[in-house]
């Protein structure tokens, strides 16, 4: 199994370059020292994405953009 970090949250998602490869030596040992090694955001909604004056639903093109990455899963963990 391959896993996918998204940088800041649903930010990651909608960013061209917001996605990662995590591997096991990019997460060994990060348990004791806590926070978040791909950052944190409670911004973005993916469903209510502001841009300007306008606002749109990004959720299809983030459900696109992951079945072209061939992404079976998507787990969210933390935040609200």
């Amino acid at each position: 199994m391959d896993v996918i970090g998204s940088r800041y949250g649903f930010e990651g998602l909608t960013a061209p370059d917001g996605l990662t490869p995590l591997s096991l030596p990019d997460i060994r040992g990060i348990l004791p020292r806590g926070g978040c090694i791909l950052g944190c955001s409670t911004r973005t909604n993916p469903f209510f994405l502001r841009n300007g004056g306008t606002t749109r639903d990004a959720g299809p093109d983030i459900v696109d953009r992951l079945h072209s990455l061939g992404v079976e899963g998507l787990v969210l963990i933390g935040g609200d």
